[in-house]
């Protein structure tokens, strides 16, 4: 006797059960075996990255090598901040799978370094035309890729609302990039308590404004207008326009002087770097666990969506 069609949608959606039941067994078994690892493995102790992602870190410690000879004249002194802060405490080089370089400049530096990239490099001139809201890494790709076809091999000044960042390549999948981010020293009489809530009105007006080279020239207004923004003090943060001062709203205090300075080297990878005085102290700031397995384990976000651009819309 042949199934009624109500045996054969039941026949289906029981064998759908199993099968969703079985990948649900298999993400379990995979999630207590990720919780094994972090448990009882030593993160200090992580091979590095192999392969194109380990090729590719190495381009880049020998393109920012390259780069600070370039700026020598300057004298100024980037530092090792974030991932790669974290990276030369715990494994002397590259968290191994991290895809990129951020260096913290005080302002005067990082004034500096804009000035002379005006000057001497190519500058990037489309955030005029876009609004925040609608921006994603796909536009930003998009709008990155005829700078590089343009002005190939050649040092590119990319202003962000941010942070700033140099790049350098002839397309998008060979671009090598640092980014650099501005601290400030803060008045000794302002309170952190009152920075927060100063924050705050500039999430506000970043909303309200949306247009990104708007926001940019609200940003360079406040900083110099603001008395709280000093010259020097025993207070350092995030300047407002660095994207730290608004992803780590755990912090409660400004940082002491003596966290960043004076300047030490640190060996990453086969250069050394300037890196903050008390480097473990200042990752609290940072990861209030860096010693821990974080979250993303594993996932390089930036060549993440790179590869996704390139596969859509080319290098």
């Amino acid at each position: 006797m042949a199934a009624s069609p109500t045996d054969m949608i039941l026949k289906k959606l029981q064998q759908k059960m199993y099968e969703a039941e079985h990948y649900k067994r298999l993400w379990q078994n995979s999630q207590a075996q990720l919780d094994y690892l972090k448990e009882h493995a030593d993160i200090t102790t992580l091979k590095p990255a192999t392969g194109k992602l380990r090729q590719e870190q190495l381009e880049l410690v020998d393109f920012a090598k390259n780069f600070f000879e370039e700026i020598k004249e300057l004298d100024i002194k980037p530092f090792l901040i974030g991932g790669n802060l974290l990276g030369a405490v715990r494994h002397k080089g590259f968290v191994p799978w991290d895809d990129d370089l951020d260096f913290g400049l005080m302002r005067e530096d990082y004034d500096k370094l804009v000035s002379f990239a005006k000057k001497h490099y190519i500058v990037t001139d489309y955030t005029k035309n876009y609004n925040k809201s609608e921006w994603n890494y796909v536009t930003g790709y998009n709008e990155l890729r005829p700078y590089l076809k343009t002005y190939p091999n050649q040092y590119i000044l990319d202003i962000w609302l941010d942070q700033i960042q140099i790049f350098y390549g002839t397309s998008i999948a060979d671009r090598k990039f640092i980014d650099f981010f501005a601290f400030d020293f803060y008045d000794e009489k302002y309170e952190f308590s009152e920075h927060k809530k100063y924050l705050h009105y500039i999430t506000q007006k970043k909303v309200s404004i949306d247009n990104i080279r708007g926001i940019i020239d609200f940003l360079d207004h406040e900083i110099k207008h603001n008395k709280n923004i000093v010259q020097e003090s025993n207070k350092i943060y995030f300047g407002i326009d660095n994207v730290m001062s608004f992803t780590k709203s755990f912090n409660t205090q400004f940082m002491p002087v003596d966290v960043i300075f004076p300047l030490k080297k640190m060996p990453f990878e086969n250069i050394e770097c300037y890196a903050p005085n008390n480097e473990k102290e200042y990752l609290l700031f940072d990861y209030p666990n860096f010693m821990q397995f974080p979250n993303d384990l594993g996932v390089s976000h930036h060549h993440l969506y790179r590869d996704k651009v390139i596969q859509e819309y080319g290098a």
